[in-house]
């Protein structure tokens, strides 16, 4: 069961998920030096962490003034949020293809150092924000977003067995 650790330096927003045993040849924030700490609260239970997502959204949402379960929201209102979400996403995943080597053509790589990682971490949680803005205003919840995610799961696998 991988584990958080954060860098000590309070000004350093570096973290990892490693195991424990794994952690130790490391021992250092790759990005300023300063020593990791394994947080006390573990992945053991993944939905506590996914309600945390989901409540610290709805928190988010709150402060720009988007309440996303308004009782009678138009179908208008709803369509024109899905389209800024998904918008804001799309664009977010191009600063993700900036930070990587996609162009497969060109000779010249970048390094995936500690800063390339954590900006890209970072990109990845700017579509996490927008992806559970999208979840929570479509009706999807902490407790079924695993029901719904097997059920498609099942499709899909489905899909690639029978040559899709």
């Amino acid at each position: 069961m991988p584990f958080e650790f954060k860098c000590s330096n309070k000004n350093c927003m570096f973290s990892i998920l490693q195991s424990p045993d794994s952690i130790s040849r490391i021992r250092r924030c790759p990005k300023c030096s300063s020593h990791l700490q394994m947080l006390e609260k573990s992945l053991a239970d993944p939905q506590n962490v996914i309600l945390e997502i989901f409540n610290k959204q709805l928190a988010l949402n709150k402060a720009i003034g988007t309440d996303l379960h308004e009782a009678k929201m138009s179908d208008v209102k709803r369509e024109q949020l899905t389209s800024a979400l998904i918008l804001s996403s799309h664009s977010e995943l191009n600063e993700v293809l900036d930070l990587i080597n996609w162009k497969y053509w060109k000779k010249t790589r970048v390094e995936y150092d500690a800063n390339r990682i954590f900006n890209i971490q970072q990109e990845l949680i700017d579509i996490l924000h927008f992806w559970t803005g999208l979840a929570i205003l479509w009706d999807i919840t902490p407790y079924n977003l695993l029901e719904l995610y097997e059920y498609k799961n099942k499709i899909n696998l489905s899909r690639q067995k029978n040559s899709y």
